[in-house]
């Protein structure tokens, strides 16, 4: 039976790291000893990032970075300042656009939300409170107790009342082959509606995920257990609830990436262990390793406890690089963001 994965506390860090481990690092405690740096699929350092004291990951050329001001700004792939850092939050670009959060110069408790284009100028200006990446055309909103899509034209329109449905568990909803996570606020189940607001695959799930790879993850509750499966897009289960993950959806499970699945759990002799499986629900490999992500461009984050590093597994289960970061992020675009203390690392 998988139990709580006591020793992993879900979370995201400013370097852009999976949702597991502590922030207590980040939050005002950057010191001249840390160092952020980008390094290629072969491990090497391509890119010094150490004059800014936060930086998260590439997306479409471009990374969010922080500078001494305390503000956000993006960097391009030669390591300079793209776009100015003059924003109180970054995200990641999507389909051209990202969303900021942009403070009134003469009042810094109040803010709005835009999304801007790759050179920095506003091209959708909101007044939400929230607002989440763009994914297929669409951004979700929320004001109040409302939740809107908006449109690259930046026009909005509600989508439902948040009295009758919330978002899902995740920190980014997105729509994904044209569905989005809601949970029904009467039922407290999850389930998945369309573009128009209404619901496609029945509200029946204890927890449900975003669309990857096709396919969605949720679970079940069976002689009070959850069971982890996966749906396709008509609500069939192509992989059976079958693995119990503890009543902890999001720590315990992972989305498919790179084809495989992650499912933590903790076996008969009390050790943490983590399997992933592959389409079929055939475990493909298991490791002792603390795997904190879902693997990108091929590798997954591992953290050690012993000495409190992180490193990465290929699709092997292979350890590809010893743990030697305070910080480590998933690839994307073929690079990673991690966090040293010196300026070099070894293998």
């Amino acid at each position: 039976m998988i139990r709580l994965l006591a020793g992993l506390l879900l979370l995201q860090t400013a370097c852009g790291l999976p949702n597991n481990l502590s922030t207590f690092r980040l939050k005002g405690m950057h010191n001249s000893d840390q160092k952020f740096q980008f390094i290629d699929r072969n491990f090497k350092v391509v890119l010094n990032a150490g004059t800014f004291t936060q930086a998260r990951k590439f997306s479409e050329g471009l990374a969010p970075v922080m500078t001494g001001n305390g503000r956000w700004g993006y960097m391009g792939i030669t390591g300079e300042v793209q776009i100015n850092p003059i924003f109180e939050e970054a995200g990641d670009f999507s389909e051209g656009l990202a969303r900021v959060k942009v403070s009134d110069k003469d009042n810094w408790d109040s803010y709005k939300w835009n999304f801007i284009d790759k050179q920095g100028k506003a091209v959708i200006e909101t007044d939400f409170d929230v607002v989440y990446d763009f994914s297929e055309g669409i951004a979700l909103a929320i004001k109040k107790d409302s939740v809107f899509s908006v449109s690259r034209d930046g026009h909005s329109k509600p989508l439902f009342s948040t009295r009758d449905f919330s978002l899902g568990p995740e920190s980014n909803p997105l729509f994904k082959k044209g569905l989005l996570v809601v949970r029904d606020e009467s039922s407290k189940k999850y389930g998945y509606m369309d573009l128009d607001g209404q619901i496609r695959i029945d509200a029946i799930y204890e927890n449900a995920a975003t669309f990857s790879e096709g396919i969605a993850r949720v679970s079940v509750k069976i002689n009070n257990r959850e069971l982890l499966g996966f749906i396709e897009e008509n609500g069939r289960f192509v992989i059976e609830p079958a693995f119990d993950i503890d009543f902890d959806f999001q720590r315990n499970s992972g989305d498919f990436r790179s084809g495989l699945a992650r499912i933590n759990y903790y076996n008969d002799q009390g050790e943490l262990q983590t399997l992933f499986i592959d389409r079929a629900g055939e475990t493909i490999f298991s490791t002792s390793f603390q795997v904190i992500s879902d693997f990108h461009e091929g590798f997954a984050v591992i953290y050690k406890a012993e000495s409190d590093m992180f490193g990465y597994i290929d699709t092997t289960g292979k350890q590809k690089l010893t743990p030697q970061f305070r910080q480590a992020m998933d690839f994307s675009e073929g690079l990673a963001c991690v966090e040293t203390e010196s300026a070099s690392f070894g293998d």
